[in-house]
């Protein structure tokens, strides 16, 4: 016989480890998975697509909380829409990592008075790192840690008589 007193959550948003919003009733999980393809056009006047960018994941999910839980769950979704925290969805398809909430719209109608009906949409983030490291064009123009603070030199005087001119409209 099955123990069910762990329960365990096939579709479920997640802080780390800590399933959120417990008491929203997930009805249905709507993604978007989509790829911005690189067209250009050549000389014949056809267009070719030669690679493409993946876009960030969309995830709106329609979820339902019962009257009993509507403060509670509304004010930990609103939550962790302030924070813009990073969550983990996890979905029978495979866990999504890297989510924020995007936006939280909800409906209020007198057809269900005992619920509230809201989309809960999270956006995919990515975090992308630097790796180009900047070079002088110089070698005696690198390393300026260990220099400290310089005063400058006094231009020649036959640089300075050019920009005096210079101004001076000679």
């Amino acid at each position: 016989m099955a123990d069910n007193s762990q329960k365990i959550t096939i579709v479920g948003i997640y802080n780390g480890t800590k399933l959120l919003f417990e008491n929203a009733k997930i009805t249905s999980a709507r993604f978007r998975e989509n790829a911005r393809m690189m067209e250009h056009p050549i000389e014949s006047g056809s267009i070719i697509t030669d690679h493409k960018i993946l876009m960030p994941i969309e995830i709106s999910f329609q979820v339902i909380i019962s009257s009993s839980d509507y403060r509670s769950v509304y004010a930990s979704i609103k939550k962790a829409y302030a924070n813009s925290s990073f969550l983990i969805v996890q979905t029978r398809s495979g866990a999504y990592k890297n989510m924020v909430l995007q936006a939280i719209p909800h409906e209020e109608n007198a057809s269900v008075y005992n619920a509230l009906i809201m989309m809960i949409n999270l956006k995919e983030v990515f975090i992308v790192g630097s790796k180009g490291i900047s070079s002088p064009k110089s070698a005696t123009n690198g390393d300026t840690k260990k220099s400290g603070t310089q005063q400058g030199k006094e231009a020649k005087a036959s640089v300075s008589a050019k920009i005096s001119n210079y101004y001076r409209g000679k």
